[in-house]
């Protein structure tokens, strides 16, 4: 299990916005702080998943203090996630079964 630094702040919308020092880009928003972080833990874990199954290799957690510099305004939380990416998944779905109709 890996633990990535998250940023939570208040959006001019009165929503709650999440993103991710170690991933420029990435983000969720949700209307309330207890639907936020489980949003955020499926979203990270979506992301870790998807740069797996592209052969690419997730970097590592930047320290909590690298993650709040310059961002004064945002509460730090600390997101756990495995991805559950399976490398044979790709070859099952691309060889179809004997006798199967193309």
């Amino acid at each position: 299990m890996t633990t990535y630094t998250a940023l939570l702040l208040r959006t001019a919308e009165h929503q709650y916005a999440i993103t991710f020092p170690d991933f420029k880009g990435l983000q969720c928003t949700a209307i309330t702080q207890e639907l936020v972080k489980p949003l955020a833990e499926a979203v990270l874990a979506s992301h870790l998943e998807e740069l797996l199954r592209r052969g690419r290799t997730p970097p590592e957690p930047c320290t909590l203090q690298k993650a709040l510099l310059g961002n004064v305004d945002s509460i730090a939380l600390l997101i756990e996630v495995q991805p559950r990416y399976n490398s044979d998944f790709r070859t099952r779905l691309e060889q179809p079964a004997m006798g199967a109709a193309a």
